[in-house]
């Protein structure tokens, strides 16, 4: 018995915001067996096609001379033949392809059924512009996580189109054991200090689950070093009595040093950072004791379609929002950082860019997420 000869659709993936691909596009995608993709292919697109489905990344490498567009054709001939569904996506419009004749001919010649799917153009989209001030802007958000995807939820809304590199991993500590003592021995301290919203998951997380809950916290009371780490203490339904303005280390320190000789200080901390927060404490009479409630890990391998798209120049901005952060970025890309603008979220991360020979182009007035959005929008603008 003869296969079944497959189909091809011609997919427009539109003009670079995931949110603009049509519905059409989307439930071809969710069909595909196949999908043959440009690089310039928004990634959170891709997650419309079906786990089965093989995806492969048509990688324009910048000074090469490009795929072969022959190669090209063949494949979706073969998988066609082979009665598969296969899925051409590229950005825009199909009808814009530079090579899609050549495709459609080839497609033709084998007796192979196709069909275009209209993409929203550039100039469609340009009509939500007024309302979405970095349409079009493509930004690297270097968060890991969960954080990562809160942040380029804030640029998407504003029309950006956000690719992800965490530049380091967030994961337990090596040892639990300095934190359980401490957890053992709350009632002894008079403050507990967050430095980070990292802090507050993990030291409160441990506490319900090994040593009862929160009710053990009794009247030590709570410090944050800003707004994201005081949001996160009221998932917890806690409220932090000490959030400093600005949002930073030595603020956090000159708020809590008075009246702070001689009581005792708890500092839930990453398992690197600044010591300047202790040390000020230290300083002011109080007694400190710090533990590692989780690691910070840098990421060793640059995700490669997102290195390719920074060496050509099709990335924007890039965010940074720690210097930790910084130091990573510039171990994963070295020079290629040049090619996009940097955007700092503090003085202090600033510094740190500086200090490894690169320039922040935007600084967020106020250090939260919110604010590194809102100096990437000016900056976008020219402001």
């Amino acid at each position: 018995m003869r296969q079944k000869t497959g189909r091809v659709y011609l997919v427009g993936a539109g003009p670079g915001d995931p949110g603009l691909i049509t519905l059409k596009g989307v439930d071809r995608l969710r069909q595909a067996d196949l999908v043959l993709y440009d690089d310039l292919v928004h990634p959170a697109i891709l997650k419309h096609a079906p786990p089965r489905a093989e995806l492969v990344c048509l990688v324009h490498i910048p000074h090469k001379r490009g795929l072969n567009q022959e190669d090209i054709n063949a494949r979706l001939v073969a998988a066609a033949l082979q009665g598969k569904i296969v899925v051409r996506l590229k950005g825009g419009d199909p009808e814009s392809f530079d090579r899609s004749a050549d495709e459609t001919e080839a497609l033709d010649r084998a007796g192979i059924s196709w069909q275009a799917v209209p993409g929203v153009t550039a100039a469609m989209a340009a009509a939500s512009l007024a309302a979405r001030p970095l349409f079009g802007v493509r930004i690297l958000v270097t968060r890991p996580g969960e954080q990562a995807e809160a942040l380029a939820e804030l640029f998407s809304d504003l029309g950006a189109e956000v690719r992800y590199q965490p530049a380091i991993e967030i994961s337990e500590p090596a040892d639990w054991g300095p934190v359980d003592h401490a957890l053992q021995r709350l009632d002894q301290y008079q403050w507990l200090v967050f430095s980070s919203s990292n802090g507050v998951c993990f030291l409160l997380n441990r506490l319900e689950e090994k040593h009862g809950d929160l009710r053990k916290l009794g009247n030590i009371r709570l410090a944050a070093i800003g707004p994201g780490t005081a949001a996160e203490l009221r998932r917890y339904r806690l409220c932090a009595d000490v959030v400093p303005d600005p949002y930073r280390a030595e603020a956090l320190a000159e708020a809590l040093a008075p009246g702070a000789r001689g009581w005792r200080f708890l500092l839930a901390r990453a398992s690197r950072g600044r010591e300047v927060l202790a040390e000020k404490l230290v300083a002011a009479g109080a007694l400190v004791e710090q533990v590692v409630v989780y690691r910070s890990i840098d990421v060793e391998k640059a995700e490669p379609e997102v290195a390719s798209a920074l060496a050509a120049g099709r990335i924007d901005w890039i965010t940074v929002t720690s210097s930790v952060i910084a130091r990573s970025l510039a171990r994963l890309f070295g020079e290629d950082l040049r090619r996009a603008k940097l955007a700092s979220i503090s003085p202090i991360t600033s510094e740190a860019i500086r200090r490894l020979g690169f320039e922040p182009a935007v600084e967020a007035a106020e250090y939260t997420m919110e604010g590194l959005v809102r100096a990437i929008a000016q900056g976008a603008r020219g402001l």
